[in-house]
């Protein structure tokens, strides 16, 4: 069987070397660039509601972004009068889902905030994000992560990263998968079901 798709997008902590963090900006007329992931080469879209974020192979379906000077990156629309962006995520941003990640979705474009109340400044600055030219890295801002990692990057990844500190690789830790699979069997078979068809 094949694996599902390497295209869905998240927050890890930042690796200069990995290439599925890379991304390569592609300037366009009016302030718009289009965003495409170094290691697959598919460009970053808006073209239908996702959650996370996804990237398509289907050049047709990228979306022109406006890196905002306010550290916002903006969807266009691609209905008639505003050509280059789904209609659907006009003033749309790019989000870190609760400010905790790890899901990046599109979401409403938040308002500066009004005051220093830092839960309203929090929920505005998770759509902040820098651009790194040299690592080509989509930074979060510092303050949402440890202060000694500076913040996350987005990935392109298969499927949702495990919970920090879960390492789904050790084979006797709590984050394995084939752990976190046995747990969630003994569960059902403990609730009465005598058998489960698994859809992958």
């Amino acid at each position: 069987d094949r694996p599902p798709p390497r295209n869905k997008v998240f927050v890890r902590k930042c690796n200069a070397s990995d290439t599925w963090q890379q991304w390569r900006i592609e300037p366009r007329p009016g302030n718009r660039s289009r965003v495409f992931n170094v290691a697959s080469g598919e460009c970053l879209s808006s073209e239908t509601p996702q959650n996370p974020m996804e990237t398509t192979a289907n050049m047709l379906a990228c979306t022109d972004w406006s890196f905002n000077l306010n550290g916002t990156i903006s969807a266009w629309s691609r209905a008639p009068v505003q050509p280059n962006g789904a209609p659907w995520s006009l003033g749309r941003c790019i989000d870190l889902q609760f400010g905790e990640g790890p899901v990046i979705q599109l979401t409403s474009c938040k308002h500066p905030p009004t005051s220093d109340d830092p839960i309203e400044i929090a929920y505005v600055r998770k759509q902040m994000f820098t651009y790194e030219p040299t690592s080509r890295q989509l930074r979060t801002m510092p303050e949402m992560f440890s202060p000694v990692d500076g913040g996350h990057c987005l990935s392109v990844e298969r499927i949702r990263p495990a919970e920090p500190g879960l390492d789904p690789f050790d084979v006797h830790g709590h984050g394995a998968y084939r752990t976190r699979f046995a747990h969630m069997l003994r569960s059902i078979e403990s609730a009465g079901f005598n058998s489960l068809a698994i859809v992958n």
